[in-house]
């Protein structure tokens, strides 16, 4: 029974990062949601005025200089200042006046404030030309002088910085959105670490592939209708050691299982596309030849068959095994129909109707070939997806022993416990579970032990 608590041991670090970065969408589209929601809301709400502003200068009339009586005229223009802002003189000039006087001097700022630029700088010419009969009624003896002349203003005058608006609306924006998307994360119940499939798989676990890249050479020669590889195969001297210690460990527990109960036939299947079951299968055939046995490697995926692209060979499109199974003569199954890094290979191009040809007659005939065949120590069948089509269970009902690709967090364990329900009721003899391309499957503390047992 599938243990449903929740364990911190379950979640893998890069699992986590990839799942954010494949959110990262998310995240984008909420940090652009609020920069546009603050610029919306500044657009509705700012209303900007703009401010013309000129200098003026009180003097006395007959004064040789400006500064013939400072005091005098410095307690002229706090006057002038205080009748600019008069409720009479607004009224007068049908603008709002702001005048300041200079600290220490005889100059008065006056300013102008209204909604338009063009509006602003007109109230202002107004007032500075209608000043001359304010400066008689006032003080005879005064007189206005404007020494800076207003302008049209180019910008508000209340401006409003929206920089730290912007950037709180962003960041919490993508605070919400990375708590979301990291909740509806740990709600996933695909298995990340080894530790969880313990818990999380109705199963044994037989063995956990660690992560390794398909190519790690520079320069890699493609040979002519050959494509690149697809996996990463033991035969690469680039491989690492931990990557085949995996594959041997593997391979041992797989054939201690079928020598203790006389097995020879082994499917390996999966429950979605992408699980990595043909690359499994490609090395673990490899791994077994290592160790000295004959094995007989058949890709029965007759709708994606892709041992051919693992290999680097051309699909067999005239001898291969759905082209058999097409063929309206009854001839002799043909086993093998290439060689391969010293395992006998049985691949196929795509088939037409291959839910058909997987229940027909020949392929049993051929299955029973391959188990009577003394050469073969054992036979490994690829077979198609379970959640794709029922070809899987078809097999599972020739095969001796059935295993489930499991690929780190991808797919949901409660599907992959529905897989293997279905392999076990079909009447074959489900091994287990086989985690594939798992980061850090061999932990440090554990690949030092291994080492010094080894040493020893």
């Amino acid at each position: 029974m599938k243990d449903e608590r929740f364990f911190w041991g379950d979640l893998h670090p890069v699992c986590v990062l990839r799942g954010l970065l494949y959110n990262l969408w998310v995240l984008i589209l909420a940090v652009l949601t609020a920069w546009l929601c603050v610029e919306g809301y500044h657009l509705f709400t700012y209303h900007p005025v703009y401010t013309a502003s000129a200098t003026v200068a009180v003097n006395v009339k007959g004064g040789t200089s400006a500064y013939t009586s400072l005091d005098l005229t410095a307690r002229m223009a706090q006057v002038f200042a205080s009748v600019f802002q008069s409720d009479t003189f607004r009224e007068a000039a049908q603008c709002d006046v702001v005048a300041s006087v200079l600290p220490e001097t005889n100059l008065i700022n006056v300013q102008v404030t209204a909604e338009n630029p063009r509006e602003s700088f007109l109230s202002l010419k107004n007032v500075l030309e209608n000043h001359a009969d304010l400066t008689d009624e006032l003080f005879s003896n005064a007189e206005l002088r404007v020494i800076r002349d207003p302008q049209v203003p180019l910008a508000p005058s209340n401006p409003v910085d929206l920089k730290p608006y912007r950037m709180r609306a962003c960041v919490g924006a993508m605070l919400a959105a990375s708590l979301i998307v990291s909740v509806l994360f740990l709600r996933r119940d695909t298995v990340q670490t080894p530790q969880a499939a313990r818990h999380k798989l109705d199963g044994h676990v037989l063995g956990t592939i660690g992560h390794e890249r398909k190519e790690k050479r520079l320069f890699v020669k493609k040979s002519r209708g050959a494509g690149r590889k697809a996996a990463a195969l033991l035969t690469d001297p680039f491989v690492r050691y931990t990557y085949t210690e995996a594959y041997q460990d593997l391979c041992a527990a797989l054939e201690h299982r079928m020598r203790r109960d006389g097995k020879k036939v082994l499917l390996l299947t999966g429950a979605g596309e992408n699980e990595g079951k043909s690359s499994v299968a490609a090395n673990l055939a490899l791994a077994l030849s290592m160790r000295g046995r004959h094995v007989l490697l058949l890709d029965l995926d007759l709708r994606k068959p892709a041992l051919h692209k693992i290999f680097g060979l051309r699909t067999a499109a005239k001898n291969g095994i759905g082209q058999y199974l097409q063929a309206e003569k009854d001839a002799e199954p043909p086993l093998i129909f290439s060689e391969k890094y010293g395992i006998s290979l049985g691949l196929t191009a795509p088939a037409a109707h291959p839910e058909r040809l997987l229940h027909s007659e020949k392929l049993k005939k051929l299955l029973l070939a391959a188990r009577a065949d003394e050469r073969f120590d054992y036979v490994l069948l690829d077979s198609p997806p379970m959640l794709l089509s029922a070809d899987a269970e078809a097999l599972s009902a020739l095969s001796d022993l059935s295993v489930l690709v499991v690929r780190q967090d991808y797919t949901p364990a409660g599907i992959l416990n529905d897989c293997a329900d279905a392999l076990t009721q079909s009447g074959t003899d489900f091994a287990g579970f086989i985690l594939n391309d798992f980061y850090a499957a061999v932990h440090p503390q554990q690949l030092f032990a291994v080492r010094t047992a080894s040493s020893k």
